[in-house]
């Protein structure tokens, strides 16, 4: 028995698993996970090593050649970038598209074990390129004050919160302070201790250690012993002894407060934020790399209302959210895709004019497009501007196939046949080319998939989701939609469509002269041809997300005021622009992952009036 003979003559096991495909795909829809783009992973790696204190040319003679010269020979290597900054090498490796990074990383990494570096030089870092390691979220926090109000209460509570957060990578804060403990010898008591500045160094590292004491056993018992010698307040620093010198009736003990003066200081700071020109501290959000991007920016909205009702005198400023692009950008596909519904379902009721007809089509858009999520649930790709796209370019091809079964149906009913009758003979004479159809237009679309490269990763989603959209429509017009007309179509209202005179008359004609026919097909075509060149071309169109960034560089060396103080003249350029609603801006940068510059970098976000 075929496919569309046992769906007619079991109309309640198709509608049975009509709904379980239904309640399949409801679920599906709620676990996909809603993405702007593809996930795509460029093979790029790089390698960043320190070498504080040394100038732009000693980090490109000392560190940044000897590193290019082992990643160089690695294998599957295209392209090789370097930059050289104070304290700083950058090394930038693309492979093949299709490599494996993660042994390119252990090739890399297994060479530059061979790399004998100058003493000072820290070790190399290797880091994987990841999109994921752009911050997903970043707002600004002020109160109109001082910076060191907030600062403690935003690493202290506000930072752990958002770390306990499931799905956030980590949080780092932009602008404000660190201290650091400041011991400044007196040489003239040094001397009259006999003490060196080497040998307080050493006292100081020995005295601020933890580590392992060996094991006790006791009572059949096994502990783990640990040495805890860490200096946990500067008052026990400064009592921290350095020697002894014998007395006629006592040992005095020299501690270090005795020839030093030890006191908790403010480090330089390597980094300043400013919202609409007042200082803050910007906080940036990284999520994980399987973490739902919109999940993750929402609770990170939910933490910062509580905040804001907590504290009423803090002003928190969102810059950037990626979680609310991504759900504008999906909506509007989302719209896009159920106005082409809509309106596809009023063009088959103005050709068929048949509202019993129409409903039957009608039902088999949704399902098939519930039917499609199934399948991308399974297939383990998101909801994002791509597979919305392929699900909205597929949804007018969805009815098709429901269009020509439905019409043989219509057909057949109008030669006095039963309804189970036509549906059968209907469908099984149309199910064929229907098929052979629906292949076609796959074939289209599916070899994208085996594309490599970039643009493999960015477009295999649409085509995939195109080919499940059209699987899905085939099976649902091969068992729905006749299942539906044989229990809904009524034969008594049937009539026979009239002939359309004016596509007779226009038929007619080319069929007369088809000599002249050809001609204009072939002019018409070569006009559409002479005419691609004068098409634009793009990768991807642009997108406005209501944000327009500046970058500032200056010259290098620059320090931290001479930048900040440009940048205070931009701001105030941008701030008299009518149209901007928030500028948020950050000097420098402490995280060198993000930002390969120093203190003369910055950086700004401007956001229009919504």
């Amino acid at each position: 028995m075929s496919l569309p003979k046992f769906s007619i003559r079991n109309p309640i096991t198709t509608i049975m698993m009509m709904l379980l495909v239904i309640i399949l795909g409801v679920v599906s829809l709620s676990n996909l996970k809603l993405d702007l783009m593809p996930n795509i992973n460029p093979p790029v790696l790089a390698v960043i090593t320190n070498y504080p204190g040394a100038g732009p040319q000693e980090v490109k003679e000392m560190v940044t050649k000897p590193v290019e010269e082992m990643v160089s020979t690695a294998q599957g290597l295209e392209s090789l970038q370097s930059r050289s900054s104070a304290n700083t090498s950058l090394v930038i490796a693309q492979f093949d598209w299709g490599m494996d990074v993660s042994e390119a990383r252990e090739d890399i990494t297994s060479k530059l074990n061979q790399l004998n570096l100058t003493d000072g030089i820290e070790s190399p870092m290797i880091v994987k390129f990841d999109p994921t390691m752009l911050p997903v979220m970043q707002f600004a926090i002020a109160n109109g004050q001082s910076i060191e109000e907030i600062q403690a209460l935003v690493n202290n509570e506000l930072v752990p919160q958002l770390q306990n957060i499931e799905g956030v990578a980590s949080v780092s804060v932009a602008g404000g302070f660190n201290e650091e403990v400041l011991v400044h010898l007196n040489q003239d008591k040094l001397n009259q201790n006999n003490l060196t500045q080497e040998k307080i160094t050493q006292l100081i590292q020995a005295n601020n250690l933890t580590y392992p004491g060996g094991v006790l056993t006791q009572d059949n018992k096994e502990l783990n012993l640990r040495v805890i010698g860490k200096v946990d307040s500067i008052d026990i620093l400064r009592q921290l002894p350095l020697s002894m010198i014998p007395d006629r009736t006592a040992v005095k003990i020299v501690t270090l407060a005795d020839v030093a003066k030890v006191e908790m200081v403010k480090k330089d700071m390597n980094s300043i934020a400013h919202t609409n020109g007042k200082e803050s501290l910007m906080v940036s959000i990284q999520k994980e790399g399987t973490a739902n991007t919109v999940e993750v920016t929402k609770e990170v909205g939910v933490v910062i209302d509580s905040f804001k009702q907590d504290y009423k005198t803090m002003e928190f400023t969102v810059s950037s959210d990626q979680g609310e692009i991504i759900r504008k950008s999906v909506g509007n596909v989302s719209s896009s895709l159920l106005f082409g519904g809509l309106f596809a379902i009023a063009v088959i009721l103005v050709f068929l004019r048949s509202v019993g007809s129409t409903i039957i089509v009608a039902i088999g858009i949704p399902i098939s497009v519930i039917a499609t999520f199934v399948m991308m649930y399974f297939s383990g790709l998101t909801l994002n501007i791509m597979s919305l796209g392929g699900l909205a370019l597929g949804v007018g091809m969805l009815v098709d196939n429901a269009i020509v079964v439905i019409e043989n149906i219509y057909r057949h009913i109008s030669l006095n046949k039963t309804r189970i009758a036509a549906a059968i003979d209907g469908t099984v004479e149309v199910a064929g080319a229907i098929t052979s159809s629906t292949l076609t237009t796959i074939a289209v679309f599916l070899p994208v998939v085996f594309i490599g490269g970039l643009v493999g990763d960015l477009f295999k989603e649409l085509a995939l989701t195109v080919t499940f959209s059209l699987l899905a429509s085939l099976v649902v017009a091969l068992t729905v939609i006749p299942s539906l007309a044989g229990m809904l179509i009524k034969e008594q209202k049937l009539k026979r469509t009239k002939e359309n005179q004016l596509y007779k008359n226009i038929l007619t004609w080319g069929l007369d002269h088809r000599l002249v026919t050809v001609v204009l097909a072939v002019a018409i075509f070569a006009g559409s041809v002479s005419l691609i060149p004068r098409i634009g071309t793009e990768f991807i169109p642009a997108q406005d997300e209501g944000i327009f960034t500046i970058s500032v560089s200056l010259p290098q060396g620059s320090n931290l005021t001479s930048t900040l103080k440009v940048v205070e003249d931009i701001e105030k350029v941008a701030m008299n622009v009518e149209e901007v609603d928030v500028v948020t801006a950050v000097v420098g940068n402490a995280n060198p992952l993000m930002n390969a510059g120093g203190t003369e970098t910055a950086s700004f976000n401007n956001h229009p009036y919504r």
